[in-house]
């Protein structure tokens, strides 16, 4: 019998967690055995395509006009399986393909009242694959979806995230600044303003801070605009295809987010051995939990965060046992044979 061949489908390949999620179980599919095309608009990420994956971009405009090209794009890859990686994507992929096809997709975060448009017609797919409970638990109350049809199965990270066990140095003494950095897109979920109130709240006790993030998005002039007439030290960047080099370089990554599945930013991280001060809806189900990182209600005020980061960076908090902890969390919950061994099961059978 041929081999299962996927078709995933993204609507970008810019810098974010879906793509990064999309391009480790394109690699994982080439290591097992599955046949894997990407279709997606080109973007930064395009580089990062494993060998082996046959990439189709997308142009297409308009409802219809997408539809009919995924169909064609489907085709032309000879996928027996479509995997969407957006909500939107996904009901291309039944309006091209009806309603019976196989069709499976991700649901990569919480979300938002505002945001859940097209309710009745979103998670029809065959499967749907949630990265935590908290996402599962949304398709199936929420949403009203049948939970046989919904599989918790976590975010991935590739093996070459992890650091050596030793190679943290320590946190910053002196007057050294603290390298302060927050990654993400520049929306609501996030909440950058956040960020900069916290800024702000190190600022006034009179810490030598340097604070940067990465990313962009319809709040960034707003956010700008609030750090320069508060004369704050904030940079804000454009996102970057890899964030080792800014987790190596940060004394703590800071989370500021209204809610969130199970952030990949997070887990990489604890790979990279990076101390987290994050809101507890920064990541859902315990990812932070257990002594993993430094969680704050998201009631706390900015001075109580600007607390906890100076105790991560000032040496209160015993950095080397959490980072510890949670380097081991990730190599065991982020695997990607742990994380994508369902998704391969799914394709099998629905190529069978």
């Amino acid at each position: 019998m041929p081999r299962p061949s996927v078709l995933q489908v993204l609507d970008s390949l810019e810098v974010g967690g879906a793509q990064r999620v999309a391009l480790h179980l394109s690699r994982w599919c080439v290591e097992n055995d599955i046949a894997c095309t990407l279709a997606a608009p080109r973007g930064p990420l395009l580089r990062e395509l494993p060998v082996g994956v046959r990439f189709l971009e997308r142009h297409g405009r308009g409802l219809v006009g997408q539809a009919r090209e995924l169909r064609h794009l489907r085709d032309m890859s000879g996928a027996t399986v479509v995997h969407a990686h957006q909500r939107h994507d996904a009901l291309l992929a039944h309006l091209a393909l009806g309603w019976g096809a196989p069709v499976v997709e991700h649901a990569h975060t919480v979300l938002s009242e505002r945001s859940r448009v097209l309710d009745p017609l979103s998670f029809r797919s065959r499967m749907i694959f949630a990265v935590s409970p908290a996402v599962a638990t949304m398709v199936t109350e929420d949403f009203g979806r049948d939970p046989s049809r919904v599989e918790m199965i976590g975010n991935p990270i590739g093996r070459d995230m992890f650091a050596d066990d030793d190679h943290r140095g320590r946190r910053p003494g002196g007057r050294r600044p603290m390298q302060v950095v927050a990654l993400g897109r520049l929306v609501e979920q996030k909440d950058p303003g956040r960020f900069v109130d916290v800024v702000e709240a190190l600022v006034r006790r009179r810490l030598p801070v340097e604070a940067s993030w990465y990313g962009q998005g319809p709040l960034e002039a707003e956010v700008r605009a609030a750090a320069a007439a508060r004369r704050l030290p904030v940079r804000f960047l454009p996102p970057v295809p890899d964030v080792r080099p800014v987790l190596d370089r940060a004394d703590v990554l800071v989370m500021t987010s209204r809610f969130e599945g199970t952030p990949l930013v997070a887990l990489e991280a604890f790979a990279r051995r990076t101390p987290v001060v994050a809101t507890s809806s920064s990541g859902s189900d315990g990812v932070l939990g257990g002594g993993r990182a430094v969680v704050l209600p998201d009631t706390a005020d900015p001075v109580s965060f600007a607390e906890a980061v100076v105790g991560v960076c000032r040496d209160s908090v015993d950095v080397d046992t959490m980072t510890s902890r949670a380097a081991r969390f990730a190599l065991v919950e982020a695997h990607p044979d742990r994380v994508f061994a369902p998704v391969g099961r799914v394709y099998r059978e629905m190529h069978g």
